[in-house]
């Protein structure tokens, strides 16, 4: 708990001292459409058998890029060619949109999206902890140690 208190509040320190959040944001995108393309395109099966509507769907909601529109054809891309294109475009967009806005705003923009997001989840891992911990208790009465299967429970939920 302590170590997941620390980079969180590093991340927080960062983005409120005005340090620059494009690569951390870029980073979060990449990994994004990563796991995007391993979700709905999985690299251990046949290409005809990824489910290219819900990955358009998802890229398109996520991203706000239409695959078709943006040369993706999933037809004739290997699923690293894939993972490949989508970074691409995914930093494409990202450059459009800083280009429309400007670099001073997106920065802010940046900083203000990151802290939001990561005060929002880390409010909710607390609360979760919280919660686990009430359920904990009772584990006493089946002559099992609380702090142990606090801690395992916990690395659990940070897992997922």
């Amino acid at each position: 708990m302590n170590k997941q208190r620390e980079t969180i509040y590093s991340i927080r320190r960062s983005a409120l001292e005005g340090k620059e959040q494009k690569d951390y944001a870029l980073g979060i995108a990449e990994d994004i459409a990563q796991e995007m393309v391993e979700t709905f395109c999985p690299q251990n099966e046949h290409p005809e058998k990824w489910n290219v509507t819900q990955f358009a769907a998802e890229v398109l909601n996520q991203f706000g890029i239409d695959i078709k529109n943006a040369g993706i054809d999933t037809t004739k891309l290997s699923h690293v060619e894939l993972v490949d294109l989508l970074v691409t475009r995914v930093k494409e967009r990202y450059a459009e949109k800083e280009k429309l806005f400007g670099e001073q705003m997106m920065r802010w923009l940046e900083r203000r999206i990151i802290l939001d997001i990561v005060d929002t989840q880390w409010k909710d891992h607390l609360l979760t902890l919280d919660h686990l911990k009430e359920g904990i208790g009772l584990r006493g009465y089946g002559q099992k140690d609380p702090l142990v299967e606090f801690k395992k429970e916990a690395f659990t939920l940070s897992k997922t």
